[in-house]
């Protein structure tokens, strides 16, 4: 195919999946048979070779307004992307990874090439993305063999080259002794280290080691200020916890107003304040 006009049909592609987005189809405006051309345009640009292609349906199939709405196509879809070379498919199919496995969904069946796409970026990672992938693989055991040692070495790689996401899953495997041997001291330091990098899980679990002394000197100052750094980040149950503190004047000055526009915050960033609250008793 001529590379203008593939140009040209996944321009198209894409401008009826973000119709779809938007929800024309569902109050009928998007006749279906224009979502099924672009269904078969995108599988006929994919099977050419355009990785693009592959991405654009993935996230598609997991539209759900779609009219092919499935997690596991969507998976295989962005494996394939992954193994023609599109970077943007590993972090999809990094999202992916646990929704598959809570969902108990077969691995798709381009999964091994993926695993192979990952491996061959790991002797160009230096911002450690594929070492932090190949270890999910690794940990999933998603188009390979299950193996939670390798896991534990690909996540240091990766959090030695920087990558906040590895050092958080590095300090859960360090302080739960999965695939490696169990070490309190070596994992606070690398959650401390995703922390520094404004990871949003680190930052919370931090201010929550301040608020009860876990690992380290109760500190109710040093809390509220990694739940705020959390709250930054755009963890709701952080800013929910952040307003309780506020509220109650721990760690400093009670400021029932500001406390009322941090629940706001939390609720918008998807957290149940009411039950929370509720909880709570405020």
């Amino acid at each position: 195919m001529d590379r203008e006009l593939a140009r040209l049909r996944l321009a198209q592609c894409e401008e009826t999946r973000g119709r779809v987005l938007r929800g024309d189809g569902v109050i009928g405006i998007l006749p279906v048979d224009e979502i099924e051309q672009m269904v078969a345009n995108y599988r006929a640009l994919g099977d050419a070779g355009m990785a693009d292609a592959w991405l654009g349906l993935a996230r598609y199939h997991l539209d759900d307004n779609g009219l092919h709405t499935s997690l596991a196509d969507a998976a295989d879809c962005a494996c394939r992307a992954l193994a023609l070379g599109a970077d943007d498919a590993r972090a999809l199919l990094t999202r992916l990874l646990p929704a598959l496995r809570s969902a108990e969904v077969d691995d798709p069946p381009h999964a091994p090439d993926a695993n192979s796409a990952v491996e061959a970026a790991l002797a160009r990672d230096d911002d450690g993305s594929a070492h932090y992938l190949a270890g999910l693989l690794a940990f999933h055991g998603f188009g390979r063999t299950k193996d939670l040692a390798a896991c534990a070495r690909l996540h240091e790689a990766a959090a030695k080259r920087g990558n906040a996401d590895a050092m958080f899953e590095l300090y859960v495997l360090l302080s739960t002794g999965t695939g490696v041997a169990k070490d309190e001291a070596a994992a606070l330091s690398w959650c401390r280290a995703a922390g520094e990098r404004d990871h949003a899980r680190a930052c919370y679990n931090l201010g929550a080691f301040y608020a009860t002394g876990r690992g380290v000197a109760q500190d109710d100052a040093a809390a509220l200020r990694w739940y705020e750094r959390a709250s930054n980040a755009g963890h709701g149950r952080a800013t929910a916890t952040l307003a309780y503190l506020v509220h109650s004047g721990t760690g400093c000055a009670a400021d029932p107003d500001r406390a009322e526009t941090l629940f706001e915050l939390a609720a918008e960033q998807g957290f149940d304040v009411e039950s929370f609250r509720e909880q709570l008793g405020i």
